[in-house]
């Protein structure tokens, strides 16, 4: 049981940005620590008139929630890597 707890928590993130997604408005401050090294695709989806802004308050425009799959696709990876703990190398650590 604990070591279900201790995953479902370190996953809780992908249930936030599910929500978002699916309200238009992703909170990426509460999904990650490192949301700020995401700014030059959140300028770049602005650009696309994907989102109403480029701040790392996601609010998605027509066209975006119209792409909303990519975007979760695109988010949850990039999420899961800022998320991972790398070595001093910048290679993720994985523990066996």
């Amino acid at each position: 049981m604990m070591m279900m707890q201790t995953q479902e928590s370190a996953f809780q993130w992908r249930h936030i940005l599910q929500s978002g997604i699916e309200t238009a408005r992703v909170p990426l401050e509460e999904l990650t620590s490192r949301a700020r090294e995401l700014t030059p695709l959140l300028d770049q989806w602005h650009r696309a008139g994907l989102t109403k802004d480029a701040s790392t308050c996601l609010r998605l425009t027509d066209e975006g929630r119209f792409w909303a799959s990519n975007i979760l696709l695109s988010l949850q990876e990039l999420i899961q890597a800022l998320n991972t703990p790398t070595s001093g190398t910048g290679i993720p650590v994985r523990n066996c």
